[in-house]
């Protein structure tokens, strides 16, 4: 699968029904036209689809998924995050944190692997107030239908079993760029925060080594 492509029409989809509901558009409008004109907007994936059918109806990605639009613009806010973090230092990050290496840097497979990884953070963010029901489960893969086998297959395994937060710190390893754009997709998901998400979050912060000064510069960058 091309993971790249289906995370940049999640998140290209994700702005642009933002907008709608900024104009005061209501989720229950936005949502039933999911399949129409928003996605025909930006090229219509099924796997996107899926995604965007249930990311939209959490409560929290809304108005704060404005800022994304693309991987590149995920990782923009995470690498300006940083900057500002480190500008906040006494001394530079250690070198046993990793170098923080921009988005636009990666290799092709870096990048596929990166994509990869942030749609696994997103649906496990979402997942973060205690499951992923049967009702929300259905409506995602309603979505794909059963042209697109992988596709499904894939999001069947990560909407049934969703990583936790160290699992994905495991894959992330020694790659503070990475680390970050994760933490920052997850939060944008999460939203409005209750008491699970909170204690995801933390989790998650911990697990990808993110100290409390640059999950704040994070939080900032996502709009909270």
């Amino acid at each position: 699968m091309d993971f790249n492509s289906i995370l940049n029409q999640v998140l290209g989809g994700g702005q642009q029904i933002a907008r709608q509901r900024a104009s005061g558009g209501t989720l229950g409008n936005i949502l039933g036209n999911i399949n129409n004109d928003t996605l025909k907007g930006f090229g219509g994936g099924v796997a996107a689809t899926g995604l965007l059918s249930l990311l939209m109806g959490k409560k929290g990605f809304g108005s704060n998924a404005l800022q994304l639009g693309s991987m590149a613009a995920l990782g923009a806010l995470a690498y300006n995050a940083w900057k500002n973090y480190q500008g906040g230092q006494a001394a530079p990050a250690s070198a046993a944190q990793g170098q923080f290496i921009p988005a636009e840097e990666r290799s092709q497979a870096q990048t596929a692997q990166a994509s990869e990884l942030t749609i696994k953070a997103m649906i496990a963010a979402a997942a973060a107030d205690g499951r992923i029901d049967t009702a929300e489960s259905s409506a995602i893969l309603a979505q794909i239908g059963t042209e697109n086998a992988e596709a499904r297959a894939w999001l069947e395994q990560q909407i049934h079993n969703p990583p936790t937060p160290q699992t994905l710190a495991a894959e992330v390893g020694n790659d503070p760029a990475l680390a970050a754009e994760i933490y920052l997709a997850s939060r944008i998901v999460c939203g409005d925060l209750e008491r699970k998400e909170i204690v995801y979050l933390h989790e998650l912060a911990e697990a990808l080594h993110l100290d409390d000064a640059l999950v704040e510069k994070l939080e900032h960058q996502a709009g909270f």
